[in-house]
């Protein structure tokens, strides 16, 4: 996943019925929706976040696009609660961004140091008429990586493959409730018009018979592996059509592992189908973990593993070191 990116907007449609043997529409009931994910850093810099608040509408037949009202929530109160610290959320319009309502997007926004792996985060709306929704969460906590092999001098496909398998494996001690986003990253520059240019190239798992490249996607395992065919296919494209393969120097193959904590494991899990044994379905309702109405507030943070690449190996490829 390049960019793990969440915008929650509540949009819940009740609609009404077709015939008398099936009723799809149940008795209203006004609701606010919040919806928020923090994005966490294991480095401790500060972070911004956004807080989407609307609420339930009801129409006339079963077309939800006959609602001409947008129903999000300007002036509530919207805090952070973080270390024995409150974060007030500063509401925005964002000109043009509700594409749905033709009209500006209401947010709230903040920004804060990043809680560290495993502290507990919350959030909190009181409305105009003292409605108050809450939530609170844990991120996760830290991840420690271990390699298939010691890879004393850096990376390189010349080891003993019946001893340490066929793929590049990264493994650690993840929690069943989390949900995992692994990419790994080929870092290297390009000599361009005499200048050194950092470059990056995203390394498929497998590439197939026909060329086709197959990426990482969601996991709840705690391992995931790059072939190592894959990985030097890549590596030695990069000095295709190069007259001078020095103009290129290997850098690092850049793991990154996006844990998603369970409450956000739980939601994307119910919107985006059955992921494997271990996935939580909700085929009625979306999960919710706000208190006093519906939505989500979810917490993601990401770990990193940086690998360099053996001398011998770059300069297998007659690049430069």
């Amino acid at each position: 996943m390049k960019n793990l990116k969440f915008m929650f907007v509540g949009l819940l449609i009740l609609v009404s019925a077709c015939d008398d043997s099936f009723d799809p529409k149940s008795e209203f009931r006004e609701q606010y929706v919040l919806s928020a994910v923090v994005q966490g850093n294991t480095k401790g810099l500060n972070i911004g976040v956004n807080a989407y608040l609307t609420k339930l509408y009801d129409v006339d037949g079963t077309n939800p696009y006959t609602n001409p009202d947008d129903p999000s929530i300007e002036g509530a109160l919207v805090q952070i609660l973080h270390r024995n610290n409150v974060y007030d959320m500063i509401m925005e319009k964002l000109p043009g961004q509700n594409e749905r309502y033709n009209s500006d997007q209401i947010v709230y926004s903040t920004s804060f140091q990043s809680p560290r792996p495993g502290e507990d985060v919350g959030i909190r709306a009181v409305l105009a008429d003292g409605t108050t929704l809450s939530s609170t969460i844990q991120l996760p906590r830290s991840l420690h990586f271990e390699l298939n092999y010691p890879y004393v001098r850096g990376y390189t496909s010349n080891i003993d493959m019946s001893s340490f398998g066929s793929a590049l494996t990264y493994r650690w001690k993840g929690s069943l409730e989390e949900l995992y986003f692994p990419t790994l990253t080929l870092i290297y520059q390009q000599k361009i018009d005499g200048s050194w240019v950092t470059k990056r190239r995203d390394i498929p798992r497998e590439i197939l018979e026909d060329g086709t490249e197959v990426f990482p996607e969601y996991i709840y395992d705690y391992e995931m592996g790059f072939d190592y065919s894959a990985i030097d296919q890549i590596v030695e494209s990069l000095g295709e059509g190069l007259a001078d393969k020095s103009e290129i120097k290997l850098g690092s193959l850049f793991f990154k592992l996006t844990s998603l904590e369970r409450n956000l494991a739980n939601y994307y899990s119910s919107t985006n189908g059955f992921l494997d044994s271990y996935s939580i379905r909700l085929d009625e309702e979306v999960y919710t973990n706000i208190s006093g109405g519906l939505g989500i507030f979810g917490a993601a943070l990401s770990f990193e593993f940086d690998l360099a690449f053996d001398p011998s190996y770059t300069v297998s490829y007659g690049y430069s070191f």
